[in-house]
């Protein structure tokens, strides 16, 4: 009869969940690059394309800084009103949102200025490729701690199964050597009835 420490067993089933869930990451870490190759770069930041009232707003402020100069002359009040409303947005209005939004930890700001300064972004080709290398390297290392945990567990499996072996060994020997005592002991006891029945 073979009985596998309870530990043994533990460690096995938890080798196997592990190489599992690790399988089905890869997979889905291959999917995931699939489908971002795919997507483009003005596609990453959903929220971007709210139309929400900040949104629009800081458009309206970023068209004052277009140079697009049109016919208007240096003189005119239309020039002279278009450039004050340009020195008022990125002297005052910008810089005071900015702060609000820092304050208010960014829930103030457009979604441009948290899209630029929340979020990270790979660089095009280069960075993706490196992005996806780094994931292979981690999934590659850990199934190598998985497969070294498994060569681990069996090494204890085969040792606990050694120490097994030498334990029934010793028993079987115990059991032996007290069966023959104990027909020595039935043998003496037997004469010893004998001699008392004999006197």
């Amino acid at each position: 009869m073979y009985s596998e420490p309870l530990c043994f067993i533990h460690n096995t089933a938890a080798v196997v969940f592990w190489s599992n869930k690790l399988d089905f990451v890869a997979e889905m870490d291959v999917i995931g690059s699939g489908f971002n190759r795919c997507r483009s770069n003005d596609d990453t930041v959903t929220y971007m394309n709210e139309n929400s009232l900040t949104s629009e707003l800081w458009k309206k402020f970023m068209y004052l800084f277009e140079d697009d100069l049109d016919d208007r002359s240096v003189f005119s009040i239309d020039f002279l009103v278009f450039n004050l409303l340009k020195f008022a947005t990125a002297a005052f209005i910008i810089p005071l949102w900015i702060i609000l939004g820092a304050i208010t930890f960014g829930m103030l700001w457009p979604p441009q200025i948290r899209a630029k300064l929340m979020t990270s972004r790979p660089t095009r080709q280069k960075g993706k490729a490196s992005v996806e290398r780094h994931r292979m390297d981690r999934v590659s290392a850990l199934r190598e701690d998985v497969s070294r945990l498994q060569d681990d567990i069996k090494a204890d499996i085969d040792k606990g199964r050694e120490e097994l072996k030498t334990v029934r060994n010793v028993l079987e020997s115990a059991k032996y050597d007290i069966h023959a005592e104990m027909n020595n002991v039935k043998d003496v006891v037997t004469e010893l009835f004998e001699c008392l029945s004999a006197a």
